[in-house]
């Protein structure tokens, strides 16, 4: 009301202080004073994630072993198919077969893929923790999310193909786009309007990361034909 502005405005020149009970009123029609609360949209900030200096670290740190460990299985596996008889059959892409050639550099190339894996799931999951929605809200998350689906699809498609030999060149497309992500800023940036709803930002991001990640592993399996194919 006017009687209590100009309290507050009197009391302000003065210096005095009020009581607790004449600084809780507000504008008519707009209900008594609340503690502010922080919109889910907007981005975080200081003091809005318990010590968010620790999981930002940690993230950047998994994505650089993730990058490191991707850059090697890329190297070495490439590395072991040029020196192989190109004469021989493209290795192990094709059906499942027990008997299916497999050199101990793709097996090696298999198991980093593996780590990557792991390390870009646990940048994944501490980066949703951080953030607390899919972590596809912009394009370093994008990145991210598309780097772990792609080595995941390529793990899950392996279970019932045999493409141990697409293990480099998977390895070498994500760690571009990991190389990518970590160029890019890393900032919670808020949600746009029409990501602002759960279901909508998980379903159709997600999908279409998921569906990236399934061209990405075409493509790796095309360019490995097509190198076999004309040498």
């Amino acid at each position: 009301t006017k009687c209590e502005r100009d309290l507050l405005l009197d009391c302000a020149t003065c210096g005095a202080t009020l009581p607790a009970s004449a600084t809780s009123f507000t504008d008519a029609g707009h209900g008594p004073a609340s503690p502010a609360t922080r919109n889910p949209a907007e981005p975080i900030g200081p003091g809005s994630f318990p010590s968010p200096e620790l999981p930002v670290t940690a993230i950047s740190l998994l994505l650089l072993a993730s990058l490191v460990v991707l850059l090697l299985t890329a190297v070495a596996g490439l590395a072991t198919a040029v020196v192989m008889p190109r004469t021989a059959p493209l290795p192990s892409i094709g059906p499942v077969d027990g008997d299916a050639p497999t050199s101990a550099g793709q097996r090696w190339a298999v198991r980093g893929v593996v780590l990557a894996f792991a390390l870009l799931a646990g940048a994944t999951v501490l980066r949703t923790l951080l953030i607390g929605h899919a972590p596809w809200s912009n394009l370093h998350e994008f990145s991210i999310a598309f780097a772990t689906a792609l080595v995941g699809s390529y793990l899950v498609v392996r279970r019932t193909a045999a493409i141990d030999g697409l293990a480099p060149l998977v390895a070498l497309l994500t760690a571009s786009i990991v190389g990518l992500a970590i160029s890019l800023d890393d900032h919670v940036d808020p949600l746009v309007p029409a990501l602002q709803q759960p279901l909508l930002l998980t379903f159709h991001v997600g999908t279409a990361v998921v569906a990236y990640a399934l061209a990405g592993l075409a493509f790796c399996a095309a360019a490995a034909e097509i190198g076999h194919a004309h040498p």
